[in-house]
Order: structure tokens, then sequence, then C-alpha cells
């Protein structure tokens, strides 16, 4: 997409946003039922492929045509539920472009905002499992986490400022989060002697909230460290 079509995507998207808040949703809107259009003929496109690569390969070269429309939608301020932008929430989890979706995400816990049916979680607990779990993977793997959009996330769903229970979600799927950072210090501590404090911390609390969430080693690990 052109610079100048990616500009008038998000500020008509913009304004089609700021005309429906006063209904709370996006439904008849021209622009959004355009952009949906657009995602189910995509969503389409993405159910004839198997591989799990290849979807990503294919969402990779596809969100580019909506994130001018989700961030025309941000910049509304109108926190009007929109599966379009929510959507994109859950493209960039997979894609691991983490500062969008926690700026989305952001928004959508702000606003109240809700996941489309087909995902079933909420908004806090599906950034916080998929975050989490790519991360985890990665490390199985020897890759190197994003930990600074980890510790990100951390502070959003600390964020005081969010309603009342925005943040709420099952314990086991918090404790993913402090075992992916947990571990993440303990391999820094391992190479490098430093942070073996910060992996008993994380890890300590990981099987606070759940005791099988697989860290009673790595928590042992890190004591050992700690107190080298």
């Amino acid at each position: 997409m052109n610079l100048a079509r990616a500009h008038f995507e998000r500020i008509n998207a913009k304004q089609t946003a700021t005309q429906m808040a006063a209904y709370g949703e996006m439904q008849n809107a021209t622009a959004y039922e355009l952009k949906l259009a657009q995602l189910g003929s995509d969503k389409h496109r993405l159910k004839q492929l198997q591989s799990t690569e290849l979807k990503t390969e294919l969402k990779a070269k596809l969100i580019d045509g909506y994130l001018p429309y989700v961030d025309g939608v941000l910049d509304s301020g109108s926190g009007v539920q929109d599966e379009v932008v929510m959507t994109m929430m859950v493209w960039c989890l997979d894609l691991r472009q983490y500062a969008k979706a926690l700026e989305v995400g952001r928004y959508a816990l702000i606003h109240s905002l809700v996941m489309p049916d087909a995902f079933k979680r909420t908004v806090a607990c599906l950034l916080t499992e998929e975050m989490a779990d790519n991360e985890l993977k990665r490390q199985k793997q020897g890759e190197t986490i994003d930990i600074d959009a980890l510790h990100a996330l951390q502070e959003l769903l600390a964020d005081e400022s969010l309603p009342k229970l925005a943040a709420d979600m099952p314990d086991q799927v918090r404790a993913k989060l402090y075992l992916a950072i947990g571990r993440h210090y303990l391999a820094s501590a391992k190479e490098t002697g430093q942070g073996a404090d910060l992996a008993v911390d994380a890890l300590s609390m990981a099987l606070a909230l759940d005791d099988k969430c697989g860290g009673k080693a790595d928590l042992a690990s890190a004591k050992k460290l700690a107190n080298a």
C-alpha cells in the first residue's frame, strides 16, 4: 500500500470510528464494512493453507493492508467495537509484532472491547497466553526472546488506570508469562552470572500461580546460582 493510500485509510477510519461512537459499534459504517469484507476474503485464503508457516507468511504480506485502518480507529479514541481491529491484534501476535499488538490491546482494555466470538478468550488472556506461548516456544528452540515485550505486557496488566478486572485471567495463563521471564533471566545468569535473583522472583511467582507450570527445576537452578 502506497503512502497516500495508507494516509487516506487512516484518516477515513478515524472519521468513521468517531462518527460511530454514539452507536458503540462499527456495524453498517461503509469504511468498516469494506475492510470487514476484505478480511473475510483474506481469512478464506488463509483457510486454504494447512501449514502454520505458510499462514504466517501470508499474514505478513496481508497485514500492511489493514494497519492504516487500525491506526485510524485508534487515533479516534472512540472505543467502538471493531472486529477488524481486534483480529489484527491477533495477527500482530502471530507475527511477533508485539508493539502494535500491545498498542491495540491497551486500547481494547481501556474501552472494555471484546474479542470476536471465534477467539473465545478475553483480550488480556489472549494477549498474555499468545505472547507467553510464542516466547516459551522460542526458548525451547534456543532462540532469543523479546524480553522487553514481555515486560511491556507486565506493565500493561498492572496499569491501575485500566477498568476493574480488565486484566483478569486464569492463574495458569499468567503463570506462563512469569515462566518465560524467569527462564530468560535464568539463561542470562548461566551465561553471564547476572540475573539469578530476577529469575528466582519470576519463577517463584509462576509456581505460586500454577505449581504445575513446569518451572520447579528452573527455580532450583536459579536459587543455586543466586546463592553461589
